[in-house]
């Protein structure tokens, strides 16, 4: 790692991480000392100006990617949905996504509203309980709609969120969780990652069995990747360490 920030050390953050350079450009990695459940927190003061000086030019990604920008990658999304949905003749009652640092779920929000497509959507928190989660996903909402010029406001009711499946802790594993990999795998062929999408599945199954899905809706959930991270969850998944209910 170089500049102002590698020489900087002691601080709350930890330099640890440089990316390879591409198309010219260089990764700057700071990894907060911070603790789980707070990794999508800003603490960091690293003005880009610091690497003006090396004739470089900084931009400072927030955790997730979460801000209007990146959320703009699921407003994309949600117009791939409704164009694949018209294209071959289908409908859905409901989308159910992952719900963390808010960008994926903000961006669908904004993205179903822009396109009038009246579709609710559910987001399942991965690390905050809906009192926490729901103003940081209707703020981005809002401030992604206004940077695409969305010509309508943002429903507060457009945001819900459940927040009974991502304890005790964001990314350690529990009970639920490990069925909902373990069932899709088995049954669907269809790999989820322990820490987000595995404990929306979890969500998703729980919620449809408590009846909050009735019977015969269509309901779409959003793989958002991530499948690789189960080989770092081997021993839980399997039933080889005792996980929290």
């Amino acid at each position: 790692m170089r500049g102002p920030a590698a020489r900087k050390r002691g601080g709350p953050f930890s330099c640890r991480a440089s990316g390879r350079p591409a198309v010219g450009s260089q990764a700057d990695g700071l990894s907060p000392k911070c603790g789980l459940n707070s990794w999508n927190r800003p603490r960091v003061s690293f003005p880009p100006s610091l690497v003006y000086k090396e004739g470089r030019k900084g931009y400072i990604i927030p955790g997730g990617g979460s801000n209007p920008i990146g959320a703009t990658g699921y407003v994309a999304c949600a117009q791939e949905i409704q164009r694949q949905l018209f294209d071959n003749g289908l409908s859905i009652d409901r989308l159910c996504v992952a719900s963390g640092s808010a960008g994926t779920h903000a961006g669908l929000v904004a993205g179903f509203v822009g396109c009038n497509m009246n579709i609710p959507i559910v987001g399942i928190g991965v690390s905050r309980d809906p009192g926490d989660q729901e103003p940081i996903v209707y703020d981005l909402a809002q401030k992604t709609a206004q940077r695409l010029g969305v010509g309508q406001d943002i429903p507060r009711k457009a945001v819900v969120s459940f927040g009974d499946y991502w304890r005790p802790k964001y990314s350690v594993p529990n009970q639920k969780m490990v069925e909902a990999v373990n069932l899709m795998a088995r049954t669907e062929g269809i790999l989820l990652d322990p820490v987000y999408t595995g404990k929306a599945m979890a969500g998703l199954i729980d919620l449809g069995r408590k009846g909050y899905f009735k019977k015969g809706e269509n309901v779409l959930f959003v793989h958002t990747g991530g499948s690789p991270g189960l080989y770092a969850y081997i021993k839980p998944v399997l039933g080889l360490e005792k996980v929290a209910d």
